[in-house]
């Protein structure tokens, strides 16, 4: 029997650089893809979050003109009342024109209860996304002279639908995946190929075994491996079925996703034009009624109109006013929502 108490040591540096593995650069391009989707992805993101502010910015506006509007309608009919008040103790009125407008000035008391309610929802709606709470008196107001009331440049459907394919972050995002599912069938395939690695290893190793002991061993060595695979029981053409699914469900998600940005573009191309007619035409319309309440005050003057006349006036200015605020506010979201895509 014999013992020993010896001291053994060993340690070993490898070193492997592939030569050729398509798998790896299949990996490598699918990286790529995977961040320009994310980058498509946090830039649809930002732009959504833009549409918010002006969508939230635009309801504040259109919810204070319509307050300011109802209140300059009670006061128009304030003054109406008046008006019949002192008609009727002069002997020219009558009662019934008192009642009509007492309704109509009820009606604007409730109405402006609507209106207040509606305003502190928009105003909370907005601060929800900027984390403040900002007055509507304090938003910058829509100024009706320069408010460009052009049409979309180019002034071409079918550019439009180019630049929006070419732009927009949502089909972007879907291209970088289909990019991504094609790697991952290249990848699936190159499991099936030989790779070809560069190997290079030292190692120094004393008194490894009781046969060794006060030996010392420096070895290195160079070389190439090949690997190449026979069979994995089905697993790689499992996952290249599996990869190639995916890929054509990618497709097919960009396919649609192009014929609704195709219609969506069409849709608000169509709003701004349209749109631009109806801010011109509602312009006018507002003229026009600040015109024929004039005449019709003129009208009761002269005895040919009463004071039903006039409440109708009124209320007919202060539904174009709220039009032609609503048509502007449109306008301005319309173009900041979809034409930047």
């Amino acid at each position: 029997t014999r013992e020993y108490d010896y001291m053994a040591k060993s340690a070993v540096l490898s070193l492997r650089q592939p030569l050729f593995r398509l798998g790896n650069v299949a990996q490598y391009y699918q990286a790529e893809a995977q961040v320009a989707s994310a980058e498509a992805t946090l830039e649809k993101d930002t732009q959504q979050l833009a549409v918010r502010v002006a969508g939230a910015y635009f309801d504040t506006l259109v919810a204070s003109d319509k307050l300011e509007s109802i209140r300059a309608q009670k006061e128009a009919y304030a003054g109406q009342l008046a008006q019949s008040e002192r008609a009727l103790a002069t002997g020219f009125g009558t009662r019934t024109d008192i009642d009509e407008t007492r309704a109509r000035l009820d009606m604007a008391s409730a109405q402006e209860i609507d209106a207040l309610r509606n305003l502190d929802v928009a105003e909370r709606s907005l601060a929800s996304i900027l984390n403040q709470r900002l007055p509507s008196l304090s938003l910058a107001r829509i100024d009706a002279q320069r408010l460009q009331l052009a049409g979309p440049q180019p002034p071409t459907i079918e550019a439009w639908l180019s630049q929006a394919e070419e732009l927009n972050p949502e089909l972007k995002a879907i291209r970088a995946n289909i990019e991504v599912a094609q790697r991952e069938v290249d990848k699936g395939r190159a499991a099936h190929l030989p790779t070809l690695d560069l190997v290079a290893s030292r190692s120094d190793s004393d008194s490894e075994s009781n046969n060794t002991i006060g030996t010392r061993y420096q070895t290195s060595s160079v070389g190439v491996q090949l690997n190449i695979p026979l069979y994995s029981g089905g697993q790689v053409n499992s996952a290249i079925r599996q990869a190639q699914a995916n890929l054509e469900r990618a497709r097919q998600q960009y396919e649609g996703g192009r014929r609704q940005l195709e219609v969506m573009v069409a849709k608000e191309y169509g709003g701004v034009e349209q749109g631009i007619a109806r801010v011109k035409a509602l312009g006018q319309a507002l003229r026009s009624a600040n015109q024929a309440l004039l005449s019709t005050r003129k009208g009761v003057e002269a005895g040919t109109r009463n004071s039903v006349d006039v409440l109708n006036a009124l209320q007919q200015l202060a539904s174009v006013r709220l039009d032609l605020a609503q048509a502007r506010a449109d306008d301005g979201r319309r173009d900041g929502e979809h034409f930047p895509h």
